[in-house]
């Protein structure tokens, strides 16, 4: 093994949220450009110095008699430095939602997965045309999604499979509005499909339906570029969206399965494939699901964990390498708050004390160091804070996160991690190809 060498590769754009609700909140400033948002209020001033040393500040003066002047203070940020709510990872790329509803992307843009009107790759973020008020977001393979606080969904990249939603197959790269969906919730993607979540409960889908992943009933249609509504759910909860098969857990707390099924990763004790849900045996107290590759899992209500289908390099989580058609529990986890999936070989449950697991698949040594594979890691590492990357030269580095800065929030895709931390700002770690990291330090 090469010598490990630290590396930052935290986005330069992204401010700590932390500091810049200090410093609005001591100056009550207001912006004095309204298409720029202000920072939120809500924080301590730990970081103030931080922020008063990134920000501009510029002071206006009232024209009120020098007895009773005031000074007002106005800071007003970029969107591009304002912190991140949520982050999604495709399969050469990312995107991150602000906290102001705008989107910025980064990577791979051959398909137009970027969506800022361009098919250039980048390394460094750029925002998403059209979009301002997205709450969420998810990736598949080479597509984005983002759900939007009218309920509305927009989609971008590659749409060879019907995967924007647009009544189309072609690529776009800027966001295309999906059709007929107004009153989504929540949204979830698999390789070429994506899923939504409605406000009656109800789920639709669209894209590829090779393997029946609509669960509509019909698998003989492969593309469908438009939602087609599940089948026989009515009271969904949550959803989640597998390489080729989707899951929803429902309102009495048990779990659905539909489309591939040749792991038996649908959990109905078979491994035949099926175009209508499926209930998953023995799983009645289920508080969240995940669909990962060929696999699923569960996360119950005592904070326990179970898993089904593939389990080749035990991303089932038990300590045996057998696939099972039906939910295992997984060994040693029983504070669990949420779980986590991926669309490779390996998952990560939050656990309490602001402590993540990760089980599965270290082919690329994303999740600790060297080429051994223990059944579990702690990410960051339970006997420091650093975090594990390989660069393209195949030498293995780390970035070591600070003591206050936990991880809030993680997607994880087949080649690289990104992760929302405590103070809203991203890092990301894997493979660096392509731009695959904002401010890598090795370029291919």
């Amino acid at each position: 093994m090469k010598t490990a060498r630290a590396i930052l590769i935290k986005h330069r754009l992204s401010v700590p949220v932390l500091a810049i609700a200090a410093l609005t909140a001591t100056a009550c400033a207001t912006s004095s450009d309204s298409t720029q948002p202000t920072a939120p209020t809500e924080a301590t001033s730990a970081t103030t110095t931080t922020a008063l040393s990134s920000l501009s500040a510029s002071s206006s003066t009232s024209t009120a008699p020098p007895s009773t002047a005031t000074t007002t203070t106005t800071t007003t940020l970029p969107p591009s430095e304002l912190a991140n709510i949520a982050v999604a990872t495709g399969d050469k790329n990312s995107c991150s939602v602000k906290i102001d509803g705008s989107v910025f992307c980064w990577g791979d843009n051959f398909f137009g997965q970027l969506g800022d009107g361009t098919n250039i790759h980048s390394p460094e973020p750029v925002r998403v045309v059209g979009i301002s008020d997205a709450v969420s977001i998810t990736a598949g393979r080479e597509h984005f999604c983002a759900l939007r606080s009218t309920g509305a969904v927009s989609c971008w990249g590659r749409n060879r499979y019907g995967s924007l939603g647009n009544s189309t197959t072609a690529d776009s790269n800027r966001p295309v509005a999906v059709s007929n969906i107004n009153d989504a919730v929540a949204i979830s993607s698999g390789y070429s499909n994506t899923c939504t979540l409605h406000t009656d409960d109800s789920v639709s889908c669209w894209g590829s339906n090779r393997f029946g992943q609509f669960g509509d009933g019909n698998s003989d249609i492969d593309i469908n570029p438009v939602p087609v509504q599940t089948l026989n759910v009515s009271d969904a909860v949550q959803i989640a969206t597998g390489l080729e098969h989707t899951c929803a857990l429902h309102r009495d707390s048990t779990v659905s399965c539909w489309g591939y099924n040749g792991s038996g990763q649908l959990g109905n004790g078979t491994e035949t494939d099926s175009s209508i849900p499926t209930k998953v045996l023995g799983i009645n107290d289920a508080a969240a699901i995940a669909a990962a590759s060929n696999y699923s899992c569960a996360l119950h209500l005592d904070s326990t964990m179970s898993c089904w289908g593939n389990n080749y390099v035990g991303q089932l989580g038990n300590g045996a390498t057998e696939n099972s058609s039906v939910p295992v529990k997984v060994s040693g986890i029983d504070d669990a708050v949420s779980v986590v999936s991926s669309p490779d070989l390996y998952i990560c449950a939050f656990r309490a004390g602001s402590r993540i697991t990760c089980w599965g698949s270290n082919r690329l040594r994303m999740l600790a160091p060297g080429e051994a594979e223990p059944p579990f890691y702690d990410l960051p590492g339970s006997q420091d804070r650093r975090i594990w990357a390989v660069n393209y030269s195949n030498e293995e580095e780390y970035i070591e996160l600070p003591s206050s800065q936990d991880i809030t929030k993680l997607s994880l895709s087949r080649s690289h991690i990104c992760a929302i931390l405590k103070d809203g700002t991203t890092q990301c770690w894997g493979a660096t190809a392509r731009g695959l990291l904002a401010n890598q330090d090795t370029q291919p």
